[in-house]
């Protein structure tokens, strides 16, 4: 979603998004940050983990997993990454 920090239906629709995963105790991360303005609104609003082009820019290459900590306790860090259908 684009433009939250600016735009009061995007932000009420960020927090309805918010409220079931909560609900489960789950973790939310979003992707699609693109501009540091959203980025700080949704950090503040409490969403645990935010992913784009805002951080970084998409790559292909595998050994960036391995730089990686883990976003949050319970979640473990990948030890390998499975090769795909071929």
């Amino acid at each position: 979603m684009a433009h939250v920090a600016d735009d009061p239906d995007n932000q009420v629709f960020c927090s309805a998004i918010q409220s079931v995963p909560r609900h489960f105790d789950m973790l939310i991360v979003v992707e699609g940050i693109e501009n540091p303005a959203d980025a700080d609104w949704l950090s503040r609003v409490g969403f645990d983990g935010l992913q784009g082009y805002v951080y970084a820019v998409p790559s292909l290459k595998k050994p960036w997993l391995k730089e990686k900590a883990p976003i949050h306790p319970s979640v473990a860090a990948p030890t390998r990454v499975r090769p795909g259908p071929r």
